[in-house]
């Protein structure tokens, strides 16, 4: 699956490593209606991620539960950041999915203290990432500068 892809500044494109696995459907004895895969490639902005993914058919992961959640947490690295596609794209605290899932009927895994929209760069804090906390294996959401570079999650359907 090559639904994880990043373009470096020079336009050319790098597939990155990464690691891919099925998304767990609760309930469903038709197997996962998911795949997602990870990147292990520093130097991916959320917008890059954005743009490549349209070309890839894919996109950042949805987190739709706390099983998906939790599930995401045990077989990503725990010292890492990942992108999502959590994003606030017309106005300050309006978050939305990339895929047009209702952000409002997902489950909210909001870091204690966010979002807190610091006001870095000239964007404030507009895109959703994973990050990990003190004493605790689980991620949770973060609100980031989307000009930050980090790894990322990307979901397509499955096959």
């Amino acid at each position: 699956m090559s639904a994880c892809a990043t373009s470096s500044s020079s336009a050319t494109v790098n597939h990155d490593y990464y690691d891919e696995f099925q998304l767990p459907v609760r309930g469903k004895n038709s197997g996962p209606s998911r795949i997602a895969a990870t990147s292990h490639q520093k130097g991916s902005s959320a917008g890059t991620v954005q743009r490549k993914r349209i070309e890839l058919g894919a996109h950042l992961l949805v987190l739709n539960s706390e099983d998906e959640l939790d599930y995401i947490s045990q077989v990503i690295d725990a010292g890492e950041r990942y992108w999502i596609g959590l994003v606030e794209r017309t106005q300050e605290g309006h978050w939305t999915w990339v895929d047009g899932s209702d952000y409002k009927s997902t489950p909210l895994f909001w870091d204690k203290g966010q979002p807190d929209d610091w006001h870095v760069g000239v964007s404030g804090e507009d895109c959703g990432q994973l990050h990990e906390g003190p004493h605790r294996r689980r991620k949770l959401w973060n609100d980031a500068d989307c000009n930050l570079t980090y790894n990322y999650i990307c979901e397509a359907k499955g096959k």
